[in-house]
């Protein structure tokens, strides 16, 4: 009876809903308005590729979840968020979305690592191409568990503005179709429509008669099978299933049930199993199971700004019961069911115990299940992770499945321990006091951190050579060479701190002595004037005009000798002794030259300088000779 109302619901309404498919595929790009008319230069664009999730609310999950976590713009430019998502791997159909999708310039695509492959096959179809977008403003970003905002940001910074693309175009020009994708688009189109009610279909009614099934499970299965006879040839390509094109009014292709009720299988983010239970030696009545979802459990991360939800926790389908009809066959004859009693056999992935940090991420590495019967029902393992990565502790994961006869594995756990992080090692590494306690007074370092250097000045007649510094450093460092150990400070010295975590930091100390504070003072010559000013002078020295020389001593001495001579002959001079003006005994010495030589004959052109000769009055009475710093220029034409 079911049979019957299905294939009168498609037969009815195949050629009415297959004609106006195909009229709107075929004729789309008349009909199609593009989400973007223009190619702003101003703005972002990030799309997630995804090919990763069992359904389209997956896609949206991480797009919602890059919409959360970046910015609304960045260098005051607005960032636009979606996504591309096609359940079929339809690289034509992503392409047409990414066309009406991206309506800026700059262009960045982000995938998880499982779909690096398609990222960058679109990369390389949009990159520098035909109706593309420059290299230069579009990038691909690979996500991973330690993916932060900023990576991305940085990514989008990157990208740059260009001059090949106009305002008034789409950024990236839309794929052409041709006839035969968009007749199998249509026909797709048609089949997931027919599929979807005819499973609904069966699925309600399975439901509704539950509890008859239960009871009268052969009766089902029977059912099953006829139903199953009326839909039986569906392949991949529904294109393949067409009829010709003489029959089109008469025959309708038929749709294998199996398809129909299959079971969804649980799926994670590395997509779905490639195995099923096997079918082998059995005939089942099916009942459809609620379709399995993978849920990403978001979870925040202050400390790293994760981006990524982590690891998906599947949750497993909730089914009604089925009744299993096992017929085993020896030789020609029949014989009685064998009944399946051996359970699954799990086996974890992974280590185990595993150890992590506190508020790191962790993705649990899963196990494997098989069965005698079923073979691979790993997809079927019912997993418990309560870890928290947040709190210090042994958490303890469990895995357990069971087969299609209900054969309960033996239960496989995994203990999880979340340590706290290690306490860091100091780097701290400085002098805090660097002395000299045995000299007295006591001799206090200044320490300039700076220029890493430390400054003593040891009074006068201290020996350099044996000092002994008392010296603080940070805690939980070492210097070298140590405190307490005698040093020669004749020369500054290098001391090389050196933290707990081992990195360094040298100083330079330096000791300085003290002047004398009782120096023996020395005679010298502190001031020459010639006719009152303290500068070289150009003269004619005559009676009528004569040169006044002023000499100034730092203290009480004997004048012996002021001499005027010439720099380029020595034997042409004029000298005075102590006497009128210059008197031993003081300070002060003037002496007036009228031209007159005391050896060389008449005075000559040239340049001239004084010596003067003074005597200590201490005991010992030690003559200094001192050279005017200015020069006399004689020229007898003046």
């Amino acid at each position: 009876m079911l049979g019957v109302i299905i294939n009168n619901m498609i037969t009815k309404h195949f050629l009415k809903i297959v004609f106006i498919l195909i009229f709107v595929f075929l004729f789309s790009p008349f009909l199609k308005v593009s989400a973007s008319e223009l190619c702003s230069s101003n703005g972002y664009t990030v799309l997630f590729v995804d090919n990763t999730f069992t359904n389209e609310d997956g896609a949206v999950i991480v797009k919602n979840r890059l919409s959360s976590k970046l910015p609304e713009t960045l260098n005051g430019q607005k960032i636009i968020i979606d996504y591309l998502y096609s359940p079929k791997s339809d690289y034509i159909k992503m392409l047409d979305d990414m066309s009406k999708k991206v309506a800026t310039q700059k262009l960045l695509l982000v995938a998880f690592q499982q779909d690096n492959l398609s990222v960058n096959n679109f990369y390389n179809k949009i990159a520098s191409q035909s109706g593309g977008i420059p290299k230069e403003s579009v990038s691909v970003y690979s996500m991973d568990a330690s993916t932060t905002r900023n990576n991305i940001i940085v990514s989008l910074d990157k990208l740059k503005n260009n001059d090949e693309q106009e305002n008034e175009e789409l950024c990236i020009d839309p794929p052409e179709f041709s006839i035969f994708y968009k007749i199998k688009s249509a026909l797709s189109a048609y089949a997931d429509f027919i599929i979807d009610n005819a499973k609904k279909a069966v699925v309600y009614i399975a439901n509704s008669m539950h509890s008859i099934a239960v009871a009268i499970g052969n009766s089902i299965h029977n059912a099953g099978l006829a139903i199953g006879n009326v839909f039986t040839n569906l392949s991949a390509n529904i294109v393949k299933s067409l009829p010709e094109s003489g029959n089109i009014g008469t025959t309708f292709p038929s749709i294998n049930i199996s398809e129909l009720v299959k079971p969804a299988w649980p799926v994670g983010r590395d997509g779905p199993s490639q195995k099923r239970p096997s079918q082998k030696n059995k005939m089942t009545a099916v009942i459809a199971p609620a379709e399995s979802i993978a849920v990403p459990i978001e979870k925040e991360n202050t400390a790293n700004d994760i981006l990524l939800p982590v690891a998906p926790v599947v949750v497993a389908p909730i089914a009604p019961a089925v009744s299993n009809v096992v017929h085993h066959h020896s030789g020609g004859g029949g014989g009685s069911p064998a009944k399946d009693t051996t359970p699954p056999v799990i086996t974890i992935l992974g280590n185990n115990p595993e150890t992590i940090t506190l508020g790191s991420s962790y993705t649990d590495a899963g196990a494997t299940a098989s069965d005698n019967v079923d073979g691979d029902i790993t997809s079927n393992i019912i997993v418990v992770n309560p870890v928290n990565t947040s709190i210090v502790g042994a958490y303890i994961i469990t895995y357990n499945v069971s087969d299609a006869a209900g054969n309960l594995a033996t239960e496989v756990t995994r203990t999880v321990n979340v340590n706290a992080p290690p306490i860091p090692l100091s780097s701290a590494k400085i002098i805090t006091a660097f002395n000299f306690a045995s000299l007295n007074p006591e001799v206090i370092g200044t320490i300039d951190e700076n220029n890493h250097t430390v400054s003593l000045t040891v009074p006068f007649g201290t020996d350099v050579t044996a000092l002994t510094p008392a010296i603080v450093i940070s805690d939980k460092a070492s210097i070298n060479p140590n405190t307490n150990v005698v040093q020669n400070f004749t020369n500054p010295i290098t001391y090389t701190v050196t933290a707990e975590d081992s990195s360094t930091q040298d100083y330079i100390a330096t000791v300085l002595i003290a002047p004398d504070p009782n120096p023996v003072i020395l005679p010298s010559i502190t001031g020459y004037t010639f006719n009152g000013n303290a500068g070289d002078i150009t003269i004619n020295p005559s009676a009528t005009s004569p040169l006044s020389l002023v000499l100034t001593a730092n203290e009480n001495v004997d004048w012996v000798s002021i001499r005027i001579e010439n720099q380029n002959d020595m034997d042409i001079y004029k000298i005075f002794y102590s006497g009128t003006g210059c008197v031993d005994g003081t300070d002060t010495c003037t002496k007036t030259w009228d031209g007159s030589l005391s050896k060389g004959g008449p005075l000559q052109n040239g340049i001239y300088q004084v010596i003067v000769r003074i005597r200590d009055l201490a005991d010992d009475k030690i003559d200094y000779d001192f050279t005017s710093p200015y020069i006399i220029n004689v020229d007898t034409l003046i």
